[in-house]
């Protein structure tokens, strides 16, 4: 395929308390093998009580990519950040993120995917690393298979006493040798960008994404898992404790 005939990709990523993950994000990034003058960035920061959106406005004038846009958000406000190492990154955590999620998709990602003209969005959480390959991974899918709607890889939890995977689920896909539809991937996936530009985030108590599953869903698309893309996991102390998948029991 010609670089004319390649697909635009849109990334957004989310930001709150990623300094410590920052760097190695932003070296996975840069080292895309897919044409970056076919790639726009959406870089959205909110409430961050540590360097993070230093870093992020360094880096800002720092890439190569057709377009990057950062924008600085506030939703509850600043919060605490655990010392590193600790089971999870902010205080609070865990039902006090429904709110700030809700309002991220629905006041600022879903407007952004549906202002472009990008074919696909990707996005990518800022405590993943993903491999160089991974937008043409994905894209192979998506020309296998005209019911994908969201398509990711696997990748385990990034806490050093969890060693359990955390996507795909189920986890016995893992080990597919070609892409299988999943009941879900996340982290890093990609999905069509006019598909999702339908859908709205709502509540849902299985995980916080669904309710874009669903629309899709609705629409005939489905999730796919990619067993050719393997997402490592940043933990809170800048540290990758899973660098490849377990072998099959």
């Amino acid at each position: 395929m010609s670089e004319k005939n390649k697909p635009r990709i849109l990334i957004i990523t989310p930001f709150r308390n990623e300094d410590h993950a920052f760097s190695q994000y932003l070296e996975s990034l840069l080292e895309l093998d897919y044409p970056h003058d076919l790639i726009d960035i959406y870089w959205l920061e909110n409430d961050s009580s540590d360097k993070t959106l230093d870093l992020l406005k360094i880096a800002e004038h720092a890439t190569d990519f057709n377009s990057l846009r950062l924008e600085s958000i506030e939703i509850l406000g600043p919060v605490n950040k655990r010392p590193p190492g600790e089971y999870v990154k902010d205080i609070p955590y865990g039902s006090g993120r429904i709110v700030p999620w809700l309002v991220i998709w629905n006041d600022y990602f879903l407007p952004e995917i549906r202002k472009s003209t990008a074919d696909y969005v990707m996005p990518w959480y800022a405590d993943g690393l993903a491999p160089s390959n991974v937008i043409t991974e994905y894209l192979k899918v998506f020309e296998q298979h005209p019911d994908a709607g969201w398509v990711g890889g696997s990748i385990h939890r990034r806490y050093p006493q969890e060693d359990d995977l955390t996507c795909p689920r189920p986890r016995e896909l893992t080990y597919s040798k070609k892409p299988v539809r999943a009941s879900y991937v996340g982290h890093t996936w990609m999905m069509p960008r006019e598909a999702v530009a339908r859908c709205v985030f709502g509540f849902d108590s299985r995980e916080m994404h669904f309710t874009l599953i669903d629309g899709l869903a609705e629409m005939g698309l489905y999730v796919y898992y990619q067993p050719s893309v393997f997402l490592k996991h940043i933990s809170t102390d800048g540290k990758i404790y899973k660098h490849e998948l377990d072998d099959p029991p």
